[in-house]
């Protein structure tokens, strides 16, 4: 029997090995319950051993749209909560270097446990203040930004100053990341491209921000990563120069960009905070993922490693437990082969009015059919929200996860349209080399969304059914401009198939 509710997916990534046992649905349910005041009732996490996906029934993400609305639009609660997000990044700089002082082969089984212990409720207070700004939690607070802005600039305008007006003055650490990328190959370059010149830079380089790609279960990059990404980045001298002092410049001309919409059209300062508010979700939602959660999981897997050596139990299989099964394995020493079996196969974990409901194997395949209907369609066009705006002809390159990115790039060309269900910084090779973006899942506080505006390529986000549509070799348009008229802003982004 299908659900009466309608779900829909809001975010998906590759099933990692630690998907089950990171996913610690009643910490993060109960974590964001105290950030935003609202319980989870119904919502579901899918994991079928190669793609793993949340879903949001719609009629919660109405309740969450108005729940983030009106909890953004406090400035005091935005204020503690910016706070808040902040002091658990912090926290979890310290944790990785707490378990790094640590020799994970020699402290016993209970320390372990009490590292893990610990992973985990950092875990649940990092998601939960990540899914606190969702996009369905953003989306009321953008509608109404979008609607006080075109009453005093115009329909016209309203997108290009609102996409400028809400982007982050900070760089991010993924533009911190380049900048310093720039500067290694700029020396190397001036050296003549004499590695030893550049080997202390890349030390620091590799130190700082080795982390920021190792997410959905890809390791962290070592130095001789670096150094082979070196030899192969055949940028000019010229073209570095021009990135180097664009990034540069960035906060400043964006700062005066910002100072010209208020003066010109006299914009009230209530509208400004506002504005305000959702720049600083952008940036720092961002930085959650690549500070926090990303860093995060690299120790939670070095954890999970020691302790199946100690178990003799594969860490694979111990990261296919919710986190109470893997308390009773540390216990009893086993863990039931039949229930990896059936994990292995899939896994489905649904909070339903409220309640926590666990499936595995067929019967997880058989809820999800319940759950969710595939919707199909014939259709030339894709509509979603403008991130960055800009309009051009490019060709279709569709990155699903489990794609290597290595091997998407090799089939870019100098016309790449990149789309995927969401962007995330692993995928950062592809976005430089693609003309445009085009998501399936994301808000404006998105990945895709802040990385294209601090790139100034076209993109349209939140489609829903980009992935499904257009596929590989598709001559598309992506129309992202500002359009006209009633109802005309951010949401009228349209991707055309053309052939």
């Amino acid at each position: 029997m299908k659900s009466k509710r309608i779900y829909k997916k809001m975010w998906e990534g590759v099933a990692t090995p630690l998907e089950i046992v990171t996913s610690n649905i009643p910490g993060i349910a109960h974590g964001l319950g105290k950030v935003l005041g609202l319980t989870h009732r119904y919502w579901f996490n899918f994991h079928d051993g190669k793609i793993a996906a949340g879903y949001y029934e719609v009629g919660e993400m109405a309740r969450e749209e108005k729940a983030g609305l009106n909890f953004f639009s406090d400035k005091q609660k935005v204020t503690h909560y910016l706070r808040d997000v902040r002091e658990v990044i912090q926290e979890a700089q310290r944790y990785v270097k707490k378990v790094e002082a640590r020799n994970l082969n020699k402290i016993s089984i209970i320390d372990l446990k009490k590292l893990m212990q610990e992973a985990f409720s950092l875990g649940d207070k990092l998601f939960a203040y990540y899914l606190a700004c969702q996009p369905q939690t953003i989306r009321g607070i953008e509608d109404k930004i979008i609607a006080d802005l075109t009453k005093l600039v115009g329909a016209s305008k309203v997108s290009k100053v609102f996409i400028t007006l809400t982007r982050p003055i900070q760089i991010s650490s993924v533009r911190k990341e380049e900048l310093s990328w720039l500067k290694i190959l700029k020396k190397f370059r001036q050296s003549g491209n004499d590695l030893k010149v550049v080997s202390e830079m890349i030390n620091r380089h590799q130190k700082s921000f080795c982390l920021m790609a190792a997410a959905d279960g890809a390791v962290p990059l070592t130095k001789q990563d670096y150094l082979d990404q070196l030899i192969a980045d055949t940028r000019p001298q010229p073209m570095i120069d021009k990135e180097i002092i664009q990034i540069e410049n960035e906060s400043a001309k964006l700062n005066r960009e910002k100072g010209k919409i208020i003066t010109r059209y006299q914009l009230p300062g209530t509208l400004i905070s506002l504005c305000e508010t959702l720049a600083q979700i952008s940036h720092w939602r961002l930085e959650m993922r690549v500070r926090g959660w990303v860093p995060h999981y690299v120790y939670i897997a070095r954890l999970l490693d020691a302790l199946g050596r100690r178990l003799n139990i594969p860490s694979s299989d111990l990261g296919l437990l919710t986190v109470d099964e893997l308390w009773d394995a540390v216990a009893s020493g086993e863990v039931d082969p039949q229930l990896l079996t059936r994990r292995r196969e899939a896994f489905l974990a649904l909070i339903e009015n409220g309640k926590i409901k666990y499936f595995d194997g067929i019967k997880a395949r058989g809820k999800f059919s319940e759950l969710v209907s595939e919707e199909k369609k014939n259709t030339n066009t894709v509509h979603g929200r403008v991130a960055q705006p800009g309009r051009l002809t490019g060709q279709v390159l569709v990155y699903r996860w489990g794609d290597k990115v290595s091997d998407c790039l090799s089939r870019m060309t100098d016309n790449t349209v990149l789309v995927a269900g969401q962007t995330r910084p692993q995928l950062m090779p592809l976005i430089k080399k693609a003309v445009a973006i085009v998501t399936d899942e994301g808000g404006i506080t998105s990945h895709a969304a802040i990385v294209s505006r601090e790139l100034g390529k076209p993109c349209v986000i939140g489609t829903g059914n980009a992935t499904q549509i257009l596929k590989d070799g598709m001559m598309v348009e992506v129309d992202a401009m500002p359009s006209t008229g009633t109802g005309a802003g951010a949401d009228k982004g349209i991707v055309r198939i053309i052939k």
